[in-house]
């Protein structure tokens, strides 16, 4: 009787935890989408507005052309960085499908093809490779939920950049996912057959990812640590030949890959029509790091404490410790020391329990840390945290801590630890995103964002002091002005992180800041106002004397293409030509005077034609045998 109360118990108890582990797994998920979708937290990258203008007014369609612009590396790379032609493919089509969806629903900041990969098919391979290995299905839940959460998954859906850094980050996890079958195929029959599709799979998937982004080299590294640990319980011998042919096998990986960026590619690229005459840039400072460190102690030695300050600013992001040190006073150093005891005694009870496995996650987790500081090394200052550059961390975390709190199996402790890591770090990568997001834009600065990592700046001041915008109600007046220009009217000023829209858009000209569409023209600018009160949707521009009234408006050419002349939202009178191309205005008299065209234009008396000096008349109305042809600005 007593064993059966103690079985309902025990039954009840996992039920419990079963449906507390779904719960905060949903929880997380629905969060992990509004942050995505919200746009005050989403937005785009200003360098990648670049490119995508260049797929947005050239036309490609065909698979040559996505082939022979997926080459193109003054454009996608700006430098002959020839090592992920696949990444610059999927932009092109990525782009597209921005500009498709934008014009036929609504434009959203961050929206891409990729969320395809990071939002659903990343958290249900992860699922699905976690019960490979027989981890209990709540702690599945838990460690998905850890996964989504990270500041570096977070990072990957709400900032829009390359394809490249999401994609090998979904590779990363579809590595994993191969693995766990093999090694549940092996388990069953070292000689089962599927066993021998995995493990030509895995390699295969390794090399094909690294085409996408140089991170995925750190797949490499990720799956031998797997590999070996499927191999774990193998006969020391047996153990040290599949040792040696995986390295075999994986350094054939990455002597093909260097062997076909290096040859191969410049050959490609210069077929393509973009020769390769210069070096890359961070190859070069890749070998000048490696000769120092080598020849320099104070150079080796500071790489490691470069490591040890990556040690920190990582665990900090990922277990809430960065927020921890936000919190005044002495709560700071008890907040602190709390999280630093927990997730102590979680690895101390792993590795008492689990030696051998609970080392490898530990020591995979480090490499993993270590890879990324050689990459910021490279990169950036030396210090930064696991938001994009990072990215590649979360997944070691994840295994390590789901591994970690399935193998001591104390419930409670796994529900609190995941809850308030989940918690502290979705509030932590809302404020470090501001601070990506505020450098550069307000003003363009990233050279000086390490400072938030470093310790020299506050994200948490930062995001307290930010500026209350209406992101998504400008967007929706952007986009109405696309649809429907009006003369005269919705003179506009937004704020800059919104440039983006100006490349989706059908019908704004970037030269002019203006939208036209036929005959009917409306002044929209993107400002830098994010620090100071400036202008900011004023409804109409501001009122001059009432002698410019009989310039403005809509002229023809004598072809009968459409000119004007407006005010932007600074009030400044200028003229948009019937090529489409702008000039700012100065009034003298009756005459208008453009600050870089060669002419001069004078309003007849009765202001029904503007006579410039250069032989050219503008008609306010269009002459008998004018086609009224619309002037189109359209820029794609």
């Amino acid at each position: 009787m007593t064993k059966m109360i103690w079985s309902r118990a025990a039954f009840k108890s996992r039920s419990v935890f079963h449906a507390a582990s779904i719960i905060l797994f949903a929880t997380t998920y629905l969060l992990v989408v509004g942050i995505s979708v919200h746009y005050d937290v989403a937005w785009t990258q200003p360098e990648a507005n670049y490119w995508r203008n260049f797929v947005a007014t050239h036309e490609i369609s065909t698979l040559k052309d996505y082939a022979v612009n997926a080459l193109n590396w003054p454009v996608f790379e700006q430098e002959p960085r020839l090592s992920r032609p696949l990444a610059s493919f999927f932009e092109i089509i990525d782009s597209q499908f921005k500009i498709w969806f934008a014009n036929q629903i609504f434009p959203h900041p961050s929206l891409s093809i990729t969320w395809l990969l990071s939002l659903i098919f990343s958290p249900v391979l992860l699922f699905k490779g976690l019960r490979n290995y027989e981890i209990p299905k709540p702690y599945c839940w838990l460690g998905t939920a850890i996964y989504l959460a990270t500041p570096g998954f977070l990072s990957l859906v709400a900032m829009s950049f390359r394809v490249s850094k999401p994609i090998a980050t979904f590779f990363l996890v579809l590595i994993f996912f191969l693995i766990s079958y093999y090694r549940k195929y092996t388990t069953q029959d070292g000689n089962h057959p599927k066993a021998q599709i995995f493990s030509v799979l895995v390699p295969a998937t390794v090399f094909i990812s690294l085409f996408f982004d140089e991170t995925a080299l750190f797949g490499i590294i990720f799956a031998c640590f797997l590999l070996w640990h499927a191999q774990r319980n193998s006969r020391p011998l047996d153990f040290l030949r599949f040792f040696v042919y995986q390295s075999a096998i994986y350094g054939l990986v990455i002597a093909l890959y260097f062997l076909t960026i290096a040859k191969l590619m410049p050959i490609l690229a210069s077929s393509a029509g973009f020769p390769v005459r210069e070096t890359y840039e961070l190859q070069t400072k890749f070998f000048h790091l490696i000769s120092n460190s080598v020849q320099d102690y104070d150079a080796f030695f500071s790489i490691v404490e470069n490591v040890w300050f990556n040690i920190v600013q990582v665990f900090g992001d990922l277990t809430g410790f960065t927020l921890s040190q936000n919190t005044v006073g002495s709560k700071s150093f008890a907040i602190t020391i709390l999280i630093v005891c927990v997730h102590a005694f979680i690895f101390i009870s792993f590795f008492r329990k689990y030696k051998g496995v609970a080392s490898l996650f530990g020591l995979l987790v480090l490499a993993s840390i270590a890879a990324h500081t050689a990459l910021v090394l490279l990169a950036n200052s030396g210090v930064w945290g696991v938001y994009w550059y990072g990215v590649f961390i979360v997944l070691p975390w994840t295994l390590y801590l789901t591994w970690a709190l399935s193998s001591i199996d104390k419930k409670g402790l796994s529900i609190g630890v995941v809850a308030i890591t989940v918690s502290m770090s979705l509030f932590t990568f809302i404020r470090t995103n501001h601070a990506y997001k505020a450098f550069h834009y307000y003003p363009y600065d990233p050279g000086n964002l390490y400072k938030i990592f470093a310790g020299e700046l506050d994200r948490f001041e930062l995001y307290a002091g930010k500026r209350q915008l209406r992101l998504f109600d400008d967007t929706e007046r952007f986009w109405t002005l696309d649809r429907k220009a009006k003369n005269g009217a919705s003179v506009i000023s937004l704020p800059a992180e919104l440039t983006y829209l100006s490349i989706l858009s059908r019908n704004y000209n970037p030269e002019c800041k203006a939208f036209v569409q036929g005959e009917k023209i409306a002044s929209v600018s993107f400002e830098d106002f994010y620090a100071e009160e400036g202008l900011y949707n004023t409804p109409n521009a501001p009122q001059r004397e009432e002698p410019y009234d009989a310039f403005l408006g809509t002229w023809y050419s004598i072809d009968g293409r459409t000119a004007f002349i407006f005010r932007d939202s600074s009030g400044t009178l200028n003229a948009m030509n019937e090529n489409g191309h702008c000039n700012e205005l100065i009034k003298k008299d009756t005459s208008l005077v453009p600050r870089s065209w060669a002419a001069v234009a004078t309003l007849s008396r009765d202001s029904s034609v503007l006579d410039w000096h250069n032989g050219a008349f503008w008609f306010r109305n269009c002459p008998d045998k004018c086609k009224r042809k619309p002037l189109g600005v359209s820029h794609q």
